[in-house]
């Protein structure tokens, strides 16, 4: 709620937030229609089935839907910031300057990763993500337990790769790859969840989700200088190279 009300409170944000909230919007609306139609299509249910293959094939298009509509805006979060790179760093930093300037300067101005090296990490965590979601589909077929683990499991997966997609600004300024951004998510996994999870219910909203976009990208901010990285960078206070692929 802190970030929040910080994004929403500066005008930078706003503004920025705007040229973010077009592409996500349209992106999110076509892969969620795409993706909840093709798995009805692919779950037909004929006049002829057994009332126990009806009973499955509609706790599938339920559970099923449940879960797309949870990843449908993370994918449309992939897809924008590997055609439009920039726009989620625009956003966050606007929302960094308002907790800290001098911070914020200091780690905008350091050299990113190289352009096909960063968007490699967007294709990795995409995969992995997509990994997640699979196994969260797969679990729904598992009898009476299925229809509720399989999209808790989904908005778990959801929750932790949405937190960290959306602190690809960070990751790509400290130059920090793939082994390293998973043990920075395997040590920190409680605080992105719980950041995640209301961002991920709300998200899914239909129509109405993907307005929020703009300011969970600009509130993530607030979740990384007051709680990740309390006490600043290791990095920019010159204690600790800068984090180099394996």
């Amino acid at each position: 709620m802190r970030g929040l009300r910080t994004a929403l409170a500066n005008r930078e944000v706003r503004q920025t937030y705007l040229q973010l909230l077009v592409a996500l919007y349209i992106t999110t609306v076509v892969l969620a229609g795409v993706l909840v139609t093709t798995l009805w299509v692919l779950t037909p249910i004929a006049p002829e089935l057994t009332w126990a293959w009806t009973v499955f094939y509609w706790v599938l298009r339920i559970a099923g839907s449940l879960i797309l509509a949870f990843a449908s805006p993370l994918l449309a979060l992939f897809t924008v910031n590997l055609v439009f790179p920039l726009l989620g760093e625009r956003v966050f930093f606007a929302g960094m300057r308002v907790l800290d300037p001098a911070r914020a300067a200091a780690l905008e101005q350091r050299e990113g990763m190289p352009l096909v090296r960063s968007l490699w990490m967007t294709v990795a965590r995409m995969i992995l993500f997509l990994g997640g979601t699979l196994l969260a589909l797969a679990v729904t077929l598992i009898p009476l337990v299925g229809a509720l683990l399989g999209p808790a499991l989904s908005l778990f997966f959801t929750a932790r790769a949405m937190t960290w997609e959306l602190l690809d600004p960070v990751f790509d300024k400290r130059r920090m790859y793939l082994s390293a951004q998973r043990e920075y998510i395997k040590q920190r996994q409680p605080a992105l969840v719980g950041f995640g999870l209301p961002f991920s219910l709300l998200l899914s909203i239909p129509l109405v989700g993907p307005l929020f976009f703009g300011l969970a990208q600009a509130a993530v901010a607030t979740l990384y200088v007051e709680v990740l990285e309390l006490g600043g960078e290791p990095e920019l206070a010159g204690d600790a190279p800068a984090i180099e692929p394996a």
